[in-house]
């Protein structure tokens, strides 16, 4: 999606598939940073400094924020600073204070843009003359155990949050995985009912809502560190290992998750086969192996919200869309504000396939098999000899760099319209497309360009076939959208019909307050299309996109009841060329 306003709030299209991801780090800082960006929370000493020291050695463009509460006592973060002045970031960061999270994800955005891993690494057990661990009931006192619970089950969630958009924005990229990764680290020892529950509660939502993140919890295994001293003597022969090692099994791990790994429990084991060992309370079977993940045999009910409720990409939820739009575009300049916001956000997009695709380049094939599936039926099942006799006319609503016309829409229409607000998408589409129909075979082929806000374009009365509006709906507000289709009817001909095709939220909507615009979900959509008075014809899902988007659906809508074309055998029409990548 994209957005242009001279004087009036205006949108354009790429794909809100790609939203789950901020395409502004594609084209800027989630290139610039090559190897990524890792924070390591709870970094002073340990298997924390351990994770800081593993990933600046073993990947030499790589960067590291490592947070600890008294970054000055750090003497080993301090040594490894003046080994890796360039790469290494240190940051104060006092989980029991969210200000100081709030500030390192403010440093982060501020100077990255983006985050490719969080690894929550910190923990308390004992605090000399603070904190001891309890061995009768009699020496368990309120303060200590508030305490622990602060840092060790609250302190993680709250550096999830702050650090959830950074992570959205930077996906996988810099890295060799597709997804960026939340590792939260946790003892097998005792319950890990509590950091488990978060872990998988997270793991939903980043889930519910297609954004590129998948949350683990790792289990280190019994560490040689601090932490662990006063209870090595109970350990097993074989059982104690060097931090060194558990960070290499634990980096593994990580390195090679994949999004189906999404809330799941990676306990580590290091022997030479499976370990088997009964859960003790559950009585089942554990197989643990250092580089694979099980699932836990505990699961949070996690219910899903209300149909016309939603959220937005910080994670704030809405009773219901009148509260969001309320909150948005309530009144006249919030409504403006709205759409100059867009625009900021997608007039420093490339003007390429993978700019508008969201860094997604590879995905323009599918996309464009699916579509043409979808409108090769529609053709042979409405118009008469699939249109062939016609002279066909199509709308390419936003149609940014004229991807949709050159790669579907010019090889089974006469003529094509492109609408584009945003100035340098319709120069590139322009300039594509001209170039390409002095070398076509066909004379018979036309394309126009018009630079027009789409929620104040006004079609020719009875010009199009088809109106086609891909991936450009979700900027436009519920009261824009069916005053769009209003209009745009009259620009149909007899027996013409639209084809939207865009993004689905698995219930109600999720906003994205980057490039302002919402995900609708399909109950969301089949609303809107009863009050702008149109039929749903056909509809289909789109297949063969990465799972971590946002699932697509096209829709075929008609201004009355359709009646179905019926003859003996279809017709294609001919002429058309393979796609143009």
């Amino acid at each position: 999606m994209k957005l242009w306003l001279p004087k009036s709030h205006a949108f354009m299209a790429t794909p809100l598939a790609f939203r789950s991801i901020r395409r502004a780090c594609f084209a800027s800082s989630g290139l610039k940073w090559e190897g990524g960006v890792s924070m390591v929370q709870g970094a002073s000493r340990g298997i924390g400094l351990e994770f800081v020291k593993q990933l600046l050695e073993k990947n030499d463009k790589g960067h590291v924020i490592a947070t600890c509460r008294n970054p000055n006592g750090a003497t080993g973060l301090v040594d490894l600073k003046n080994k890796f002045a360039e790469r290494l970031n240190i940051m104060p960061l006092d989980l029991t204070i969210e200000s100081t999270i709030e500030a390192s994800a403010k440093f982060i955005r501020e100077k990255y843009g983006s985050l490719n891993l969080l690894i929550n690494a910190s923990g308390i057990l004992s605090i000399p003359n603070v904190l001891q661990p309890e061995t009768t009931l009699s020496k368990v006192e309120r303060s200590s155990l508030m305490l622990a619970y602060e840092v060790n089950a609250v302190g993680p969630i709250l550096a999830i949050k702050h650090m959830w958009p950074l992570l959205k924005a930077g996906g996988g990229f810099g890295t060799e995985r597709d997804v960026a990764v939340v590792a939260n680290l946790s003892a097998r020892v005792g319950s890990i009912g509590d950091n488990h529950l978060v872990t998988k509660t997270v793991s939903v939502e980043f889930a519910r809502k297609r954004d590129p993140i998948i949350c683990i919890l790792l289990h280190p295994g019994t560490v040689d560190t601090d932490l662990s001293k006063p209870f090595q003597r109970n350990v097993p022969d074989g059982k104690l290992f060097t931090k060194e090692f558990s960070v290499q099994q634990l980096l593994s791990i990580i390195n090679n998750a994949k999004s189906h790994d999404n809330g799941k429990f990676g306990p580590l084991c290091y022997t030479q086969k499976p370990y088997k060992k009964s859960h003790r309370s559950l009585q089942t079977t554990i197989y643990c192996h250092p580089t694979r993940f099980h699932k836990h045999y505990t699961a949070a009910a996690i219910q899903s919200p209300m149909e016309a409720a939603g959220t937005d990409s910080d994670g704030r939820e809405f009773k219901n869309p009148d509260e969001m739009w309320l909150e948005h575009t309530g009144d006249t300049n919030k409504k403006t504000q709205w759409y100059r916001d867009g625009v900021a956000y997608w007039e420093g997009v490339e003007a390429s396939v993978n700019g508008v695709l969201g860094g997604y380049g590879h995905v323009n094939d599918a996309d464009v098999k699916g579509s043409e599936g979808f409108l090769q039926t529609l053709l042979a099942e409405l118009f008469v000899d699939g249109g062939i006799d016609r002279h066909l006319v199509a709308l390419d609503c936003g149609s940014g760099i004229g991807r949709i016309t050159k790669n579907l829409l010019i090889r089974y229409f006469n003529e094509v319209d492109l609408l584009e607000p945003v100035s340098h998408f319709l120069d590139a589409a322009r300039e594509s497309l001209v170039q390409e129909n002095h070398m076509a075979l066909d004379e018979h082929k036309a394309t126009n360009f018009y630079c027009v806000p789409l929620q104040e374009f006004t079609p020719d009365v009875g010009r199009y076939d088809v109106i086609w509006v891909q991936w450009c709906i979700g900027h436009l507000t519920d009261d824009d959208f069916v005053s769009f289709f209003n209009r745009a009817k009259i620009g149909l001909k007899p027996g013409g019909f639209f084809v939207l095709k865009e993004n689905l939220a698995r219930s109600g909507f999720v906003l994205d307050k980057d490039d302002r615009s919402i995900t609708r979900s399909d109950s969301y959509f089949k609303g809107l299309f009863s009050r702008c008075g149109l039929h749903l014809y056909k509809s289909r899902e789109q297949k063969g996109l990465p799972k971590e988007l946002f699932a697509v659906k096209m829709y075929a809508l008609t201004t009355a009841i359709p009646k179905r074309v019926i003859k003996a055998r279809s017709k294609v029409q001919a002429n058309r060329p393979g796609i143009i990548k």
